[in-house]
């Protein structure tokens, strides 16, 4: 009877068969590599708990927006429901893993029509390591990647249903909250949308129904961080630390602790009695030092991020 099914819908069984692979392989790397969350990944698991404890988002016991709500806010979704187990967090990335597998099954069958490539495709991501490995970490990208992939496939089925662009809309609020780069993303569906289509008001009203459903996702923790900090902060605060982090005179193209830099500009903000500091200043002033070096040093800003880039690649680093 089997035999009969999968020969009646070939897709279906290959997809099927190629999702198991790739949930076998997890649930072995999960089971032999139970990984211990540490620094941004201690953070997110400890702001989920803090969440569900009914304390606020907190980072090392004070609330914060410095890191973005979205992971956390997952987190303490499915502990709610399953217990705040390290392991909870794993299944979901499995989980979020399948879903995405499919997704971009979709996205390649629809783009180049031709269902082999299609196959080759998400065989691939199925037994691709670093996806694998991050099964096992409790971490923001599988769940980014998977529902960067459902919103790439909803931009390419080019719908332009009230529904659909709100849908669009509110899954690029969440990404936003997750990365919070994602913001400009609709600038980039706006120009797939002109280049695909003849008409410019149909693209136009489309880029301004997912700019307005993005921003009132956005809006409750925009509002909780004026309330908190009265400054407007959409979404997190650790823009100007990290860019700080990355372009000051002993950048080396790697992380370091902005607060060990020799004479940091930073140091004073820093908290003398716990690991925690002033977000809303070191994100001020990280950023304007961060640009004053950046204007003095534009060749060593090159070289740097030629570094940075080439560390980003390179295993290990």
């Amino acid at each position: 009877m089997l035999t009969k099914l999968f020969k009646k819908n070939t897709e279906v069984s290959i997809i099927v068969l190629i999702l198991i692979l790739g949930i076998i392989l997890r649930i072995i790397w999960v089971s032999l590599v139970p990984t211990v969350p540490i620094s941004d990944f201690m953070i997110y698991h400890q702001g989920a708990i803090s969440i569900i404890s009914g304390n606020g988002y907190r980072m090392y016991g004070y609330l914060s927006a410095f890191e973005p709500i979205g992971y956390s806010a997952f987190l303490a979704l499915i502990y709610f429901f399953f217990g705040s187990a390290l392991i909870v967090g794993r299944a979901a990335n499995i989980i979020l893993s399948v879903i995405g597998m499919i997704f971009l099954y979709l996205i390649v069958k629809k783009g180049f029509n031709n269902k082999k490539i299609a196959y080759i495709c998400i065989f691939l991501y199925s037994i691709l390591p670093l996806n694998i490995i991050y099964s096992s970490v409790i971490s923001t990208e599988i769940l980014f990647t998977t529902m960067f992939l459902i919103l790439i496939y909803m931009t390419i089925c080019n719908s332009n249903k009230k529904c659909s662009n709100i849908i669009m809309g509110m899954l690029l609020g969440v990404l936003s909250l997750i990365k919070p780069y994602m913001m400009i993303y609709q600038f980039a569906i706006l120009v797939f949308d002109l280049i695909t289509s003849r008409s410019i008001k149909k693209p136009l009203k489309k880029f301004l129904v997912i700019t307005f459903f993005m921003a009132l996702t956005i809006s409750p923790w925009t509002i909780r961080n004026y309330m908190l900090f009265h400054k407007v902060i959409p979404i997190s605060t650790n823009g100007g630390y990290n860019l700080y982090v990355n372009n000051n005179p002993y950048a080396t193209g790697s992380w370091q602790n902005p607060f060990n830099i020799p004479n940091s500009p930073l140091l004073k903000y820093k908290n003398p009695n716990d690991k925690f500091w002033n977000e809303v200043k070191v994100d001020e002033d990280g950023k304007k030092y961060a640009f004053q070096w950046i204007e003095n040093n534009p060749l060593q800003f090159c070289k740097i991020g030629l570094i940075k880039l080439k560390n980003v690649f390179q295993i290990g680093r």
